[in-house]
């Protein structure tokens, strides 16, 4: 109560000065001791906070909408679905089943399953926990306002529904402004896996969390409410604009947010009125506790998707077309705003945060990572095989030992072992597929590809050092064997006729001749015809490849360890039989 209550008197006091008393304390220096929050007035009640921030900003929030705001297209769609309301009875009592046991709302941003319809059966559609927005389309402060110089944080709703990247093809998505990209964090509930930057595409409904019944909750969510549909519904405007770039628009973008707790869900719907007002108004309100209330809330849910598919997709893609067809999209470049500021954000992260709360909420699940101890398809190594090695020539050839990049986390690894290791646990399935940015996907494999390369070169660098040791050893024996006739010469020169007489018999064998003219012959007759067909092949890359192939290959096959102590054998007898002759 005392916080509120501060909040409440700062709020006041405010308004009382005019714009002195918040333009001090959004001018702070280093030395003042207010928090950091009051740069963007979350310190405020939620009175003043619609009076001293979002007002500047030309964000209204009204009781009612006007009827020819509501789209007739969407008005159909629902009551259509109301004809059909009892599919969500069984989902509606599982909700609640969790609720009773503490898996519903609570203190973390976590978003309970169940409360929404499924979008498993429409691949378009994305849904988002703690989606990561663009300050590109937060609305300007209107000019010439007066009053404390607030800055309007960037929206961070608890779930955010838009188009998966399965709706677009690729060079549409190159296309699309990156203020429309918003990445987020997917949770499985049924299979255990979490996917962090999952990528959605033109946010058309938000959720903001109430925390509670009470009026000052309800209307700051309605706040935060505001703020969320003026991004949305601005950031289609600007591709629309940019799109009909000096002709007339197609019309101008609404979008819907919701202000919902365990008991009770808020819809809003935003608008865009002609003087660039960015306005929001209660359009339905849910008492989540009632069969019938829940019920229409799925339906109401569910046709926000279907006239988004049906309405907005269109739109976009025919905006997307005019970019492609009129001119290339130049370089988008933020806006030289000097109130922006860079600030560090040394918070705990949103996707660790969702799995302590995934851990200790649905403790019986083995939460994991889907980037987790799953080994790239795409292997060098198990795509080719590992390489052939002689072992005649390689015997102490030994490959250096490759450890593995280290995860992210491995404290949520170990954890997920450890439950697997626990009687009665589910097994292990792979991860379900979710909508992605392509240049992640990309990305990945290329470090993929880098860190096998650096193994293949950790590889070579090892057997070229065996071959130099070979070389060395193979070196020394022909030098051993070379003053092993020195030797048995200077004996002779002793004793000139013992050795006369046992030289021919015992000291000289007789070489093998006719083996080692079937060998070069052999190797003669191989090597030209590889050469003759390879200078068949039309491609002069590909042939000179097939000449290289050629050779390595005659040369590993006849020039053998055997050989080469044949071919010692041969030089230190030439030796002997020049001394003899001399």
């Amino acid at each position: 109560m005392s916080v509120r209550s501060g909040s409440s008197r700062s709020g006041s006091g405010s308004g009382r000065d005019g714009g002195g008393g918040g333009s001090d304390s959004s001018r702070s220096s280093p030395s003042s001791d207010m928090p950091s929050s009051s740069f963007d007035g979350t310190h405020l009640s939620w009175r003043s906070f619609r009076s001293e921030v979002l007002a500047p900003h030309r964000i209204q929030v009204l009781d009612a909408p006007p009827k020819e705001r509501i789209p007739s297209s969407f008005i159909a769609i629902v009551e259509a679905a109301m004809q059909d309301t009892t599919k969500f009875d069984d989902q509606k009592t599982c909700f609640w089943n969790q609720v009773k046991t503490g898996r519903g709302f609570g203190p973390s941003p976590l978003f309970p399953p169940n409360l929404l319809p499924p979008i498993d059966q429409e691949s378009r559609l994305a849904r988002c926990m703690v989606p990561s927005l663009s300050r590109e389309a937060l609305p300007d402060r209107a000019i010439n306002q007066l009053g404390p110089l607030y800055e309007l944080s960037l929206p961070r709703p608890v779930l955010g529904c838009g188009f998966s990247a399965s709706a677009f093809t690729i060079k549409e998505l190159a296309t699309l402004p990156q203020w429309l990209h918003a990445s987020g964090t997917v949770v499985h509930f049924d299979t255990g896996y979490v996917s962090p930057s999952a990528t959605m595409y033109c946010p058309f409904l938000t959720f903001e969390r109430a925390f509670g019944n009470r009026e000052h909750r309800v209307e700051s969510a309605n706040n935060q409410c505001a703020k969320d549909g003026a991004y949305t519904t601005r950031a289609l405007q600007m591709l629309y604009v940019k799109a009909w770039k000096g002709k007339m628009m197609p019309e101008l973008p609404v979008s819907f947010s919701c202000t919902i707790d365990n008991s009770f869900a808020l819809l809003n719907l935003h608008w865009i009125d002609r003087d660039q007002t960015y306005c929001m108004a209660p359009l339905c309100q849910f008492d989540l506790s009632k069969d019938a209330h829940f019920n229409k809330f799925l339906v109401w849910t569910q046709a926000i998707g279907e006239w988004a598919l049906n309405h907005v997709l269109p739109l976009v893609k025919e905006a997307i077309m005019r970019l492609q067809t009129t001119e290339s999209i130049p370089q988008i470049i933020a806006p030289n705003n000097p109130r922006m500021k860079l600030r560090v954000d040394t918070g705990i992260n949103n996707n660790e945060l969702l799995m302590s709360s995934l851990k200790t909420t649905f403790e019986n699940i083995p939460w994991r990572f889907d980037d987790e101890e799953f080994t790239p398809v795409s292997s060098s190594t198990a795509s080719w095989g590992s390489p052939m090695v002689n072992e005649q020539t390689f015997a102490n050839l030994s490959y250096p030992a490759v450890h593995p990049p280290r995860s992210t986390t491995l404290s949520a690894a170990a954890l997920a072992r450890k439950r697997l290791a626990v009687p009665g646990r589910s097994p292990i399935t792979p991860p379900p597929a979710y909508p992605q940015n392509a240049d992640l996907a990309l990305q990945k494999r290329f470090t993929y590809a880098m860190d096998e390369i650096r193994e293949l070169q950790q590889q070579i660098l090892a057997m070229k050092s065996d071959f130099s040791v070979s070389h060395d050893s193979l070196k020394k024996e022909l030098l051993s064997e070379l003053q092993a006739p020195q030797q048995q010469t200077e004996s002779i020169e002793k004793h000139p006729a013992t050795i006369a007489v046992s030289l021919p018999q015992a000291v000289i064998p007789k070489p093998p001749t006719q083996a080692s003219y079937l060998t070069v012959l052999q190797f003669s007759v191989i090597m030209q015809s590889g050469q003759y067909l390879a200078s068949l092949i039309p491609n002069t890359a590909c042939k000179f490849l097939a000449f290289g192939v050629v050779t390595n290959v005659c040369l590993l096959t006849f020039i053998t360890p055997v050989s080469l102590a044949t071919l010692s054998t041969r030089l230190s007898l030439c030796r002997l039989k020049s001394w003899h002759q001399q």
